[in-house]
């Protein structure tokens, strides 16, 4: 028998059990597909490494990571100079409370000098 057309021979030979020597042919072919699925196999091992190179590529992610949260301890570091910028101006502050304690002082003089003319009026 030629073989015209594979695929149209392989479904003949499940029918017809007297072609022994293709029937030979179609598991030679099957084991040509197993070995097919080995080279999947190999292709898919191809793959676990790309995955590989995928985790290594999370890693640099997470490394990344690690730059931002050295980021934020830079935006820490920050507040902290806003928390000593918070303390100068409470330092500001107690200079306005000394300056209304002279305001104070000033007030005191002129009780004092409405005094001393009250007395020059008398």
């Amino acid at each position: 028998m030629v073989n015209l057309c594979p695929s149209v021979n392989h479904y003949l030979l499940l029918e017809s059990p007297i072609l022994n020597n293709e029937a030979l042919i179609l598991i030679n072919g099957d084991k040509r597909l197993v070995n097919g699925d080995k080279r999947l196999v190999n292709g898919d091992k191809r793959l676990v490494d790309g995955d590989k190179r995928l985790i290594n590529g999370d890693k640099s992610l997470i490394n990344g990571d690690k730059r931002l949260v050295n980021g934020d301890k830079s935006l820490v570091n920050g507040d902290k100079r806003l928390v000593n910028g918070d303390k100068r101006l409470v330092n500001g502050d107690k200079s306005l409370i000394n300056g209304d304690k002279r305001l104070a002082d000033g007030a005191k003089r002129l009780d004092n000098n409405k005094y001393s003319v009250d007395i020059a009026n008398s």
